[in-house]
């Protein structure tokens, strides 16, 4: 089976919500289980607003921290 790709025009377009000024990552490779860690230095775009909303897929959530402090499960969804 082959996945379509999904046409995008500009005119669908909306801006983020929020803007990622830095990324770091730190990747441990393992043939069983992989280990991802990112930390993210992002801002509020204040011409779109809205919540940060970060996607992916067969992800294991480990731990949500802002300014190295760890969020409690009510203070953020994971779906």
């Amino acid at each position: 089976m082959t996945a379509q790709k999904k046409e995008t025009f500009l005119k669908d377009y909306t801006p983020p919500a929020y803007l990622v000024d830095r990324i770091d990552l730190r990747v441990e490779l393992d043939p069983h289980a992989t280990l991802v860690q990112s930390r993210l230095q992002c801002r509020a775009n204040t011409a779109a607003g809205g919540p940060l909303v970060l996607d992916g897929e067969r992800l294991q959530l480990l731990r949500v921290a802002i300014d190295g402090v760890d969020l409690g499960p009510g203070r953020y969804t994971f779906a």
